[in-house]
């Protein structure tokens, strides 16, 4: 299985995926390409950034991708 279908796999089962996941879970690395990949395969995904509190007592942001719905879809294109 490719890293492509892995990170569309997990999205599909799972819903949404950071960085932080794809590395620990899926061993994947450079999430972001992937989900570039996914989207030059016609595939749309949505990005929301999100502050968390790292475990050292600072904020930061990152990001987390999900399959954009159907429904979505239409009203994106409307």
């Amino acid at each position: 299985m490719t890293q492509n279908e892995k990170v569309l796999n997990y999205l599909k089962s799972k819903g949404r995926i950071t960085v932080a996941e794809s590395s620990k879970l899926l061993n994947i690395f450079h999430l972001p390409r992937r989900i570039k990949d996914l989207e030059e395969r016609g595939i749309k995904i949505k990005r929301e950034d999100k502050k968390v509190l790292t475990k050292d007592g600072k904020w930061t942001t990152i990001t987390v991708y999900s399959l954009v719905k159907e429904i979505e879809q239409l009203t994106l294109f409307n």
